[in-house]
């Protein structure tokens, strides 16, 4: 059997920590305002990120019910 590894999610502007293990940035773009070297991070995976459609999807969808939200 093999020992499972917790995995915890964590904003890449949140401070690092000891504790934080492997860190790993999945998103297709860079984050505003890091620079690389101040990242902290050990990989980054692009390929696995939502796809820009999924984004622009759900930021439509959000907008969607935040505005007939207003009418409930």
């Amino acid at each position: 059997m093999v020992d499972s590894v917790p995995i915890f999610v964590k904003r890449i502007y949140e401070r690092v920590e000891a504790a934080d293990g492997k860190r790993i940035l999945v998103d297709r773009l860079w984050p505003r305002g890091l620079k690389k070297e101040d990242a902290k991070i050990d990989e980054w995976i692009k390929d696995i990120a939502p796809s820009d459609q999924l984004r622009y999807n759900n930021a439509v969808a959000l907008k969607e019910f935040l505005e007939k939200k207003q009418y409930l």
